[in-house]
Formats: structure tokens, C-alpha cells, sequence
């Protein structure tokens, strides 16, 4: 993957840890931390950091022989004239389009989207256009694809002053296991960095790490998705089948629901809450926190079938919400629901079910039309997109009305449809032949 070469290359060309190297990668200090409980069983992720970073955070856990240790560890990985600190990892496409705010990036994005791949916008009128679309959609690679929403840092430090002093980023705040428990898994997966050896690495970290508060539970979901990049960085292969939870969804989930909360709820050291200015700046945290990790997790699994059992996960109803709070970013949305809906017409959310229409909070709500883009050649490609997306939705539909003869949730699709019908009409392209006829369809097929 393109944008991963650079780390693949680099990791390439570095030997492997000896015993003595990775029993010191592993060595406790005096709370009982060793450098794993935060970091990849031998640090890859910290190649490109500076020495004295670096050494400044070892000499927070380790000091004599130790840390030297620690620090030959990272040898040949450390850069002096590099900065670490800016990384931000899987951020798609490698670069976040330019814009001075979410409005303008979104702008740009459905600009992007019209270059790179002008098939989602050519007219969608019989079924066979519908089917040519969702292949066109289905065909796009998400991790390149780029986008204006700005990933969270690999590292926030706070010794580089008060813009980096927050949990938005990749590293644990606090340790979550016993590391001596997780030697033998981690010394296959170095020896053999596989999926199946990640696999047991992650699996071995559930089973033993005890969450004891939120605060807890988000480190443990940073951890695993920390395992996640490190493996991305050293194969270039995406990992996408996550047996134990997709852990970038739980990263979202965690800024979604505590971001009216406060440290002390949320279980967080009093030391960490100091240095991480939390006191004062816990919501603008989650803010930080939840979209970029919401984008993550749904790159990972576009149909949101296997993300969580939650109806409101499946829908989306969360990133539709944030995506629209947080920015608006209408165009990402519009363009988010209509891949997940193309997934989700191809590979059924339970084997033998029908599909359905569910564009969540994109319509049900303050009606798309005062909500979509502002300047006119960013409003015409999100009308000519919503108008495929729409018109492939529909067609879909009835093609999946024809075959199965059964449907789910009739009332609900039949709202959504009136509601994408309005917006049609609102934009003077109105379709009332195929959508009654889809109208008509739905309330004579049996429910399933």
C-alpha cells in the first residue's frame, strides 16, 4: 500500500531484537511498566523520533545499564533532525486536503472524488448503471483515498508545549496488563510477524489486561489498535479481520460517549490529568478523539457489519452524527453511507437477509437540501452524487425486492425514501415514477 512504503522500507532493513534486547524492551520499572505495556513489542513505531525525545521519556522509567539497553534497542531507528511528533499515522491517502475548515476540506473532497473516480458521477438511470456504480464504489481504496479529516498524532508530548498536551493520539496513557505475561506471544510475532502470530499477540492482550475504569478500557483499545499500525508498518498488509472487536471503533466510541464526562469519571491518574491539561480541555479531547477514529474504524470495515451488534453502529448513526457536528463534512458523509450501503447489498449484515435503505441521520433530519455544500461547483457534484447515490439505492432495492420477496423494516425504508424523494424534488430532479413504483414494491413484499 503507497502509503505505508516509506515505513515498510525502512523496517526492512533493521535486524531483528536478540533475547537480551527484548527482555529489556520488557523489563518493569518501579510501577511495574515496562516499555511494551505502551509500545509494540520492539518499539518500530518510534523510528523517525528524535534521540532526545526518546531518551527523555526513557529516563521517565529506566536509568543506568536499563535504559541504555532501552535505548539500543531503537538504535539505528532514532533521527535527530526528524520530528516524530507531527506522524500521523494511516492518514488517508498520505496528506489531509487542503482547506482552511471542515467546510472548505469537504469541498474539496467531493473535488478529489469527481478527479479520481468520474464513474460515480456519470448518470445513474437503469439498473445495470446502479450495479456499474456500486462496482465503481466497492472498487475504491479507502486507505488512499484523501480526505479532510485530520488523523490524530502517533504522539502528543507535552514537554513540546500545551498544543500536544492530549490523549488524542496512539499511546497508552497507562498500563492495562502484565507485560511478563505476553513474552512468548511476543517473541513469535517477532520472530514470524504474521497475521496469525499478530492474532495471538492481540488475543493474549484481551485476555489478560484489566480495564479497571473508561480510562483503562481506552488504553487497551489504543493498545490494540497500536498492534494494528506497528504490523501495517513492518508487512504493508492492511488488517481487517479483528476477532476480538474492531479497536479504532472503540477509540470513536470512547470520544462519543464520555465527551461530556470528566477525568475523574473517567478513572484518569492525577498526574496524567495535569499533564494532560484534562481538567480544562477534556471535551475538545473527545472532539479530537472520535471522527478521525470513527473514519479508522469504518476503513476497516465498510459495511459496519463487524464493528459491534448495535443497530445505531450498523446504521452509522454515530459517525453520520459527528460527521455533520464536527465539521459538517456533508460530502465525506454522503459518500461514506453510499460505499457502506453498496457493502452492505453485497455481502448481507446476516446471511439470507434482505437489504434495506438506511442513509441514517443524512435525511432524517434537517432537511439535506439547507444542508449541503455552499459553493457552487461543490454543490453541484454533492447533488450529482447524492442523485446517483440515491437513484443506486432505489434500483437496488428493487432488484432485492424481486429476488428475495421478503423485506425488513418496511416502515423506516419508507420514510428514508420520502425523504430522499423531497430531496430530489428540492433540487429539480425529480423521480416519482421509479419511486412509487419502489413504494408500491415495498408494501406488497412480505416482512421477512
Amino acid at each position: 500500500m503507497p502509503i505505508l512504503i516509506a515505513w515498510v522500507a525502512a523496517t526492512m532493513l533493521r535486524p531483528q531484537l536478540s533475547s537480551d534486547q527484548l527482555d529489556a524492551w520488557l523489563t518493569k520499572d518501579s510501577r511495574g511498566q515496562s516499555c511494551a505495556s505502551c509500545h509494540s513489542p520492539d518499539g518500530i513505531e518510534l523510528t523517525g523520533f528524535s534521540k532526545a525525545d526518546i531518551s527523555r521519556r526513557i529516563a521517565r522509567h529506566q536509568t543506568g545499564t536499563t535504559a541504555a539497553s532501552v535505548l539500543a534497542v531503537l538504535s539505528g531507528r532514532l533521527d535527530s533532525k526528524s520530528d516524530g511528533l507531527e506522524r500521523r499515522p494511516l492518514q488517508p491517502g498520505a496528506v489531509l486536503l487542503p482547506g482552511s475548515n471542515p467546510q472548505r476540506r469537504d469541498e474539496q473532497f467531493l473535488i478529489e472524488l469527481s478527479k479520481r473516480y468520474p464513474a460515480l458521477f456519470k448518470p445513474v438511470k437503469t439498473l445495470a448503471d446502479a450495479q456499474a456504480m456500486q462496482a465503481a464504489i466497492l472498487a475504491i481504496d479507502l486507505p488512499s483515498l484523501p480526505i479532510g479529516i485530520q488523523m490524530d498524532r502517533l504522539s502528543e508530548d507535552q514537554a513540546h508545549g500545551p498544543d500536544h498536551a492530549s490523549i488524542a493520539d496512539w499511546f497508552p496513557d497507562v498500563p492495562v496488563f502484565d507485560t511478563d505475561e505476553i513474552r512468548d506471544e511476543a517473541r513469535a510475532y517477532i520472530a514470524n510477524p504474521s497475521e496469525d502470530t499478530l492474532k495471538a499477540l492481540d488475543q493474549k492482550v484481551v485476555s489478560i489486561a484489566k480495564p479497571r475504569d473508561p480510562f483503562t478500557t481506552l488504553a487497551l483499545d489504543k493498545y490494540r489498535s497500536l498492534l494494528v499500525l506497528q504490523h501495517e508498518m513492518r508487512t504493508g498488509h492492511q488488517v481487517k479481520d479483528f476477532p476480538t472487536g474492531n479497536p479504532f471503533w472503540r477509540v470513536a466510541e470512547f470520544g462519543r460517549v464520555y465527551h461530556e464526562s470528566d477525568y475523574k469519571t473517567l478513572g484518569v491518574p492525577e498526574d496524567i490529568s495535569q499533564v494532560k491539561r484534562m481538567d480544562t480541555t477534556l471535551h475538545d479531547q473527545m472532539k479530537q478523539i472520535r471522527l478521525p477514529w470513527y473514519w479508522l474504524g469504518w476503513t476497516r470495515d465498510p459495511s459496519l457489519t463487524k464493528s459491534g451488534p448495535m443497530r445505531e453502529t450498523i446504521r452509522a448513526d454515530y459517525f453520520c452524527k459527528y460527521l455533520e457536528e464536527d465539521g459538517p463534512y456533508m460530502g465525506h458523509e454522503l459518500f461514506m453511507l453510499t460505499r457502506k450501503l453498496a457493502e452492505q447489498n453485497r455481502s448481507p449484515i446476516v446471511v439470507g437477509e434482505p437489504w434495506e435503505i438506511q442513509y441514517s441521520f443524512f435525511l432524517a433530519n434537517t432537511p439535506l437540501i439547507q444542508r449541503e455544500p455552499k459553493i457552487a461547483q461543490a454543490q453541484s457534484l454533492f447533488r450529482d452524487l447524492a442523485v446517483n447515490s440515491f437513484k443506486m439505492s432505489l434500483l437496488l432495492l428493487e432488484k432485492d425486492l424481486q429476488t428475495r420477496k421478503r423485506t425488513i423494516r418496511p416502515v423506516p425504508q419508507a420514510s428514508q425514501i420520502k425523504f430522499l424523494s423531497q430531496y430530489l424534488k428540492d433540487i429539480g430532479k425529480p423521480e416519482d415514477v421509479l419511486v412509487n413504483r419502489v413504494l408500491v414494491a415495498l408494501k406488497a413484499t412480505p416482512t421477512q
